[in-house]
């Protein structure tokens, strides 16, 4: 098994993992538009979907009036939203400046398994998931980070990841005389704040979200787009039929991508494992490649640079 970037031929999959067909309508406007973010497990013969996550930056004022009134059901919210035709998940431009700002709300709207995996089965999904979670998420500048569980049982893999109880809900049952739900079934909104004790400290897949540095590069939108998949293990053939692109428009890509690099970091492109100096294409994208998996923030977008497409 292994993790890819989420797919529009996916979302049919991934939405009957939710019970929620009409999902996928919603969801593939959304993925055009690049509001919305995820990624699947997938076993690799058949290309079934074992696990998929859906992920989405939302607005300030937005979040700020649900978590002063926090009802269960973040992501059902979020979607009644968006169809009311209100701005709350982020649009690319947006993302931009609130990442430069450090002020990112990063939303994690959907992680469901395959039902009834065995075991063994279900925690080689979720290591490879957790993998790909930090490719396809780690370097943004985010300044709290939201997850809703549903149950106990979800709540403690949570606290696991490094995330916070934020809002077990009790106000919402008691303003309406509910009683809530037991407590294997009962929705607990789960969290981690940069400001939070701990962040700072990279122990957990939460708080490696966290971390914050500067661009060396500054690239490029576009060379971010096809970058950030080369690091999923994506082929050029892959990247130019998800982007829609031609094959030689990705390879225009790279060129760019190789020329800015080659500016301010000449050596990094051309040493291979055993300090012979090389400039074949293959060596080129393994040396970038493994330059981007430690260091993500390069493939986040950014605005202190003047960033401006050829």
């Amino acid at each position: 098994m292994h993790f890819r970037s989420l797919r529009k031929a996916d979302l049919d999959a991934c939405a009957a993992l939710v019970a929620g067909p009409s999902l996928a309508s919603l969801w593939r406007d959304l993925l055009q538009e690049e509001r919305i973010n995820g990624g699947v497990v997938v076993e690799p013969a058949s290309d079934r979907v074992l696990a998929f996550g859906l992920t989405a930056f939302v607005d300030d004022t937005f979040l700020a009036n649900y978590l002063a009134a926090a009802k269960p059901d973040l992501a059902a919210c979020l979607y009644e939203a968006v169809r009311s035709r209100r701005s709350t998940l982020l649009e690319p431009s947006d993302v931009r400046r609130a990442n430069d700002a450090g002020a990112l709300n990063f939303v994690i709207l959907h992680f469901h398994l395959l039902p009834d995996l065995d075991p063994s089965a279900a925690q080689g999904v979720v290591a490879a998931a957790e993998a790909g979670f930090r490719l396809a998420h780690g370097g943004y500048r985010v300044r709290r980070v939201l997850q809703e569980a549903r149950g106990a049982h979800e709540a403690a893999m949570l606290t696991g990841a490094g995330l916070r109880v934020k809002s077990d809900y009790s106000d919402y049952f008691a303003a309406r005389c509910m009683a809530a739900p037991p407590a294997a079934e009962r929705p607990v909104l789960m969290g981690l704040d940069a400001d939070d004790p701990g962040t700072g400290t990279l122990r957990t897949a939460a708080s490696a979200l966290f971390h914050r540095d500067e661009p060396r590069f500054y690239f490029s939108p576009s060379e971010q787009r096809v970058l950030a998949r080369a690091v999923l293990d994506e082929s050029d053939e892959e990247i130019a039929g998800e982007l829609g692109l031609s094959i030689a428009a990705v390879k225009k890509v790279w060129r760019r991508a190789y020329e800015r690099v080659t500016d301010k970091a000449p050596d990094m492109l051309v040493m291979g494992e055993d300090g012979a100096g090389s400039t074949r294409g293959k060596e080129k994208r393994r040396n970038l490649i493994r330059y981007l998996r430690y260091h993500l923030y390069e493939l986040r977008p950014a605005v202190r640079a003047r960033i401006s497409e050829p």
